[in-house]
């Protein structure tokens, strides 16, 4: 649950609601009460999602589940740039004899007998065609890894669902343009085998309340994405294998 800020003046952790009152009495920071409460709002989350197995950061997501923690104003800004995209789409004009869509819906993966839910971007009925939407500083020139895995974990949530998927594709925005690349589905079986395991591994872990070794998050060749971690520093005082104590604690 996120607590509050990482204070960008004085590097101070600062509670939510003293956060809001200093943005809005004050605004030295220069940030903005409304941008500051979507950051800090504890969206209500209980049990895992398609995106949170599928991620390249095992050892994050399962820190995001069992800590405490409070979040700086650049790492929550970029989080919520990315669920204002996909809010805007639901608002975004399609004539009706365009073809029926599925547009951000959350569907339950009932395929693999397990409780993880998934949010749809778009799917084109008409088509079978479902395109994945990521907000990006830069257009990548290859689809990540962790993308092509989600995608596929979407692809399998909606055939659970009685949707067929013969076409899916992810659209990368950056802040000055966009791409949409065509995505291999993969056989149904390969997918399904992926997320049993992964959803095997996770629920387990949560069940434990503990975290596996630093090298199975980010890894040697992406230590650079820990500046933006907030569970950095825990992180690396318990490189190897770490158990949590009962009930959320203090990052």
């Amino acid at each position: 649950m996120i607590k509050g800020v990482v204070c960008p003046l004085t590097g101070e952790n600062i509670d939510t609601a003293d956060c809001l009152r200093c943005s809005l009495e004050q605004s030295k920071c220069g940030c903005d009460t409304m941008v500051l409460a979507d950051m800090l709002w504890n969206r209500p989350q209980t049990k895992l999602t398609l995106s949170e197995i599928t991620s390249d950061f095992l050892r994050k997501t399962l820190f995001y589940h069992l800590l405490d923690y409070y979040t700086s104003p650049a790492n929550g800004y970029y989080a919520i740039r990315g669920k204002w995209a996909h809010a805007a789409k639901r608002m975004v004009f399609l004539s009706p004899d365009f073809g029926q869509t599925v547009r951000e819906r959350r569907l339950q993966l009932l395929s693999v007998n397990s409780e993880v839910s998934g949010q749809v971007d778009i799917y084109y009925l008409n088509y079978h065609r479902l395109v994945d939407y990521k907000t990006v500083s830069r257009v990548p020139d290859l689809p990540r890894p962790e993308h092509i895995r989600q995608l596929n974990a979407y692809a399998e949530l909606l055939r659970a669902n009685s949707y067929e998927v013969d076409d899916a594709r992810l659209t990368y925005l950056s802040y000055s343009s966009h791409i949409s690349v065509p995505v291999e589905v993969w056989e149904r079986g390969r997918t399904q085998e992926m997320l049993r395991e992964a959803i095997e591994f996770y629920s387990q872990c949560l069940e434990d309340r503990v975290v596996p070794p630093r090298d199975l998050c980010a890894g040697p060749d992406r230590w650079f994405m820990c500046k933006f971690c907030p569970f950095n520093e825990v992180c690396k005082a318990n490189e190897g294998w770490y158990e949590i104590g009962g009930g959320n604690e203090d990052s």
